[in-house]
């Protein structure tokens, strides 16, 4: 046979290419599926893991619980060491350092001092309420004063508070401090301990402008510019007064109809329009 000639096409029989062996990504994939159906339905307290239950019409097995039988002995329980709920360390509540608040009026009344100025109280519905009161011939030399005020929403005890310290030609004494502590003691329901009176009055004392987060009241020392003998210590309360605790959003825009100075005042907390006072 030439060699040269063209050989007849034949066929050649070949078995198909066997598929690659993909089980282990399979199985890979079903896991991953599978973790993130389990994190998904045991999230939440198996609270979706339930709901799904309730839409299939599936029951869930009830854990057993236990009822624990209760004394009926009148005797109290004992707090074995105080319970500590400060968010600085050094510091701890306990039992019978607060009391419960009073009335507005009747924190107003209470801040009745000797021969010094009946405290004035006001409220509308509007407003809130107020109480103000002036005290003079304090300190060493007798020539200093401190002008006293706490506010507060209607029926609610006070949210802002503010001391108003007249030193005159004299220094911020411990028995200033002690007075204006006092004030803060009372209006704001804080806790009678004696170290933190004792830091506070240490940091007053010391005429040195400070912020410090007393539970959940903010103070605020500082002293006025341009007057070397005035200082303010004011106090505000940090709780959320909105329900679920909501943040609040303040408008950004002029609404209609509404004055332009009603819509600055509306953006600002309360403690900074607090009108001047002239002592």
């Amino acid at each position: 046979m030439d060699p040269m000639a063209p050989r007849p096409y034949s066929r050649m029989a070949a078995s198909p290419p066997r598929p690659a062996k993909r089980w282990p990504l399979i199985v890979l994939i079903l896991a991953v599926i599978g973790g993130v159906a389990a994190t998904v339905l045991f999230a939440n307290d198996q609270r979706n893991l339930k709901t799904l239950s309730l839409f299939l019409g599936i029951p869930l097995p009830v854990p057993a619980t236990s009822v624990a039988t209760v004394s009926t002995s009148s005797e109290v329980a004992r707090i074995s060491k105080p319970i500590s709920r400060w968010p600085w360390p050094g510091f701890t509540i306990a039992p019978g350092l607060i009391e419960a608040n009073p009335t507005p009026a009747d924190m107003c009344s209470r801040q009745a001092a000797g021969a010094q100025e009946i405290p004035a109280f006001a409220e509308s519905e509007q407003r809130g309420w107020e109480c103000s009161m002036l005290r003079d011939g304090l300190g060493a030399n007798r020539s200093a004063s401190l002008f006293l005020q706490a506010r507060g929403l209607i029926h609610e005890p006070a949210d802002n508070i503010r001391v108003k310290f007249n030193l005159a030609s004299g220094e911020l004494d411990g028995e200033l401090a002690t007075q204006a502590l006092a004030f803060f003691h009372l209006a704001a329901a804080m806790p009678r301990d004696p170290a933190l009176s004792e830091t506070l009055t240490k940091m007053l004392t010391t005429q040195a402008d400070f912020y410090f987060y007393a539970g959940y009241q903010g103070l605020t020392f500082r002293q006025e510019l341009g007057n070397p003998g005035r200082y303010n210590l004011i106090g505000t309360d940090r709780t959320s007064k909105i329900p679920a605790d909501h943040p609040r959003l303040w408008p950004t825009k002029q609404e209609t109809g509404m004055p332009k100075q009603a819509t600055k005042t509306a953006r600002v907390p309360r403690l900074l329009t607090l009108p001047a006072v002239n002592d």
